[in-house]
């Protein structure tokens, strides 16, 4: 039996524009549990509210390193929050975007 890793393929999917003004994230489990557990209710208008809301005022940031090894689900921002999101916590994937906007919305409570 040959390598089990041979035809293997990771992908990371970072801000797909699925339509005019909307971005579609990929975020894991975990991610999306977290993120639920801060803001309640995981929508594209109340997500990205939430981002432009506490996150707009920050300055660019720099980009940071990440290792995601669970399966991502898909979460629709705006495009407006997308760029701020990623410009104010940069991270290597989506996930770790929302990761780093899961800490500062915990540090803020």
């Amino acid at each position: 039996m040959g390598d089990p890793f041979t035809n293997l393929y990771i992908f990371t999917v970072i801000g797909e524009v699925i339509t005019d003004g909307v971005v579609r994230c990929w975020i894991t489990q975990t991610t999306w549990q977290e993120l639920e557990q801060v803001l309640g209710k995981l929508n594209t208008g109340c997500v990205s509210k939430a981002i432009c809301t506490v996150l707009a005022g920050l300055p660019v940031a720099e980009v940071g390193t990440a290792v995601i090894e669970e399966p991502a689900h898909p979460l629709e921002v705006t495009t407006e929050a997308y760029g701020i999101l990623t410009s104010r916590l940069p991270g290597i994937t989506d996930d770790h975007c929302f990761q780093l906007l899961i800490q500062f919305l915990r540090q803020k409570k």
